[in-house]
């Protein structure tokens, strides 16, 4: 079948961006698939043994993408509802591609998850951080070792929850490939809902940006 699909991220402010994507570290407790025997995944189907090469994922959504259902920015984020299980509105009606009974930054982050780690977000180990106040240093004690593709819940210092996928992380920073994310306040204006961004990180600069770890599953 063919996979059509787009991507949302508001915007981080990204003192760092690099945009090589095809040389990640993925850790050694990922999973090896033999992607050559893989059809593509229709991420509006249930949830099934099939999964999408991520090498495949990169170029369906490379930073700047949309993962809407148009390919184009949301105008719909006013009302559309995360939880679609309880917003039949949002299932018919608004552009945010719908994953897993999630939409926006949740939905690209567990659909990212799946395709990485080879299960299902609902069962891989949820380890709750809890990190508050966030520096550098406890952003890397935290996150130093997080398996590629696992699924981060933080809060941003503009308060707001968001969801990202881990691709990789160093001594020195953490990349991240996410959807709808926002820039933190007073830097400037937000990317447009729903685009998905893939970026690095410093260890202080994700501090300038979260201010909560909350949990990782992986």
């Amino acid at each position: 079948m063919t996979l059509t699909m787009s991507s949302a991220t508001f915007g981080h402010d990204l003192a760092t961006f690099d945009d090589s994507p095809t040389t990640f570290n993925e850790n050694p407790a990922a999973p090896n698939y033999d992607w050559d025997s893989i059809d593509i995944l229709d991420s509006e189907m249930l949830l099934s043994e099939t999964r999408v090469p991520m090498a495949s994922i990169y170029g369906t959504f490379p930073d700047g993408s949309y993962y809407t259902k148009n390919g184009q920015a949301c105008t719909c984020h006013s009302w559309c509802d995360w939880n679609v299980s309880y917003n039949t509105i949002t299932k018919e009606y608004c552009n945010c591609r719908i994953y897993d009974n999630s939409i926006q930054c949740v939905a690209f982050a567990k659909y990212i998850f799946y395709n990485a780690r080879g299960y299902k977000w609902s069962e891989g180990e949820t380890i709750y951080k809890n990190v508050t106040n966030i520096t550098a240093e406890t952003a890397k004690s935290a996150l130093r070792f997080t398996y590629f593709g696992s699924y981060v819940l933080v809060i941003s210092n503009n308060g707001n929850e968001h969801s990202f996928a881990v691709l990789d992380t160093t001594d020195t920073g953490i990349k991240i490939y996410d959807a709808n994310s926002q820039r933190p306040r007073g830097n400037g204006k937000n990317y447009e809902p729903c685009q998905v961004r893939m970026k690095t990180l410093t260890w202080q600069e994700f501090a300038n940006q979260y201010r909560t770890i909350i949990k990782v599953v992986q």
